[in-house]
């Protein structure tokens, strides 16, 4: 539901920039759509289906979160892609978005891969500790929402919003 309330800040953020002819109206329809995926993933738990894939890949792996033998991967390539594609942008809603698609990555792929190895350890060694699951979990989960509060920012910094007597205007900077 974030992702998709993020897609819709950016897409009206995109039409807006085109109807400006923004230099970054592109960049800003590529993040919605990625925004758009993002959402689709957690909706349908796409990212958990990864684990089949890796499974297929690496027999035996060992992994508790088999997705992330795919997913850590694809998150770099993700992050990498975007550095390369929002180099149109200004600096700040660059920096904005490479930021919390770090943040969100670090959350959603280096805390889980955290609960992984916690829970590998103690099906080894029977020192389960539920409690730092779960905190793990919750910080995990926290790191995805602030997140997607930069993300929000990112593309609203790269709008200007004035009043005029014919009401709000909004327009690129």
């Amino acid at each position: 539901m974030v992702a998709a309330a993020l897609a819709s800040v950016v897409a009206c953020v995109s039409w807006n920039g085109r109807r400006a002819k923004s230099p970054g109206t592109a960049v800003w329809w590529l993040i919605g759509l990625l925004l758009a995926a993002l959402s689709l993933d957690e909706v349908a738990s796409l990212h958990e289906r990864l684990g089949r894939l890796a499974d297929a890949a690496l027999p035996g792996h060992g992994f508790t979160y088999a997705w992330l033998a795919v997913g850590i991967p694809m998150a770099l390539a993700l992050l990498t892609g975007t550095v390369f594609v929002t180099r149109s942008l200004a600096v700040v809603p660059r920096r904005l978005l490479l930021a919390g698609l770090l943040v969100l990555f670090t959350g959603a792929v280096g805390l889980e891969a955290a609960n992984d190895i916690l829970v590998r350890l103690s099906d080894q060694t029977d020192a389960h500790n539920p409690h730092l699951f779960h905190v793990i979990y919750h910080a995990e989960e926290l790191l995805e929402m602030l997140g997607a509060c930069l993300l929000v920012t990112a593309p609203l910094s790269s709008v200007q919003v004035t009043h005029s007597p014919d009401g709000v205007v909004v327009k690129p900077r």
